[in-house]
């Protein structure tokens, strides 16, 4: 049995949940990436491994939008923060890890409606 040690409960999805995010990166760059877990303090992403959606840990971001079951647009972009990466080289994917630097109130509790739908 693993035992998680966190803060806030987490949502998982896979695939087939067709979950993900819209980004705000480098240079105004908007792209999506799937979403693989989120959490009132973070969310997990996959993207596909590309020299121009590179991360790195410390990286900032901002998260627009989740798209999945139901579509949930952020009233102001939420800032975010790369804690970790994971390149899946066989798979030519990237996982990465990321907290919420800054998001306002009412948005939080969108992100906490949008875990209850899921």
């Amino acid at each position: 049995m693993i035992r998680e040690n966190r803060k806030w409960p987490r949502v998982y999805f896979s695939v087939k949940d067709e979950v993900a995010g819209e980004i705000r990166a480098k240079e105004e760059r908007i792209f999506c990436a799937n979403v693989l877990n989120i959490s009132e303090g973070g969310l997990a992403l996959s993207l596909k491994t590309e020299s121009e959606t590179t991360f790195k840990q410390g990286d900032r971001f901002q998260l627009k939008a989740l798209k999945g079951k139901d579509m949930l647009v952020l009233t102001a972009p939420a800032v975010m923060e790369v804690r970790w990466v994971t390149v899946y080289e066989g798979f030519e994917r990237t996982g990465i890890g990321c907290a919420f630097l800054y998001m306002i109130p009412p948005d939080r509790n969108r992100i906490r409606r949008f875990m209850e739908m899921c």
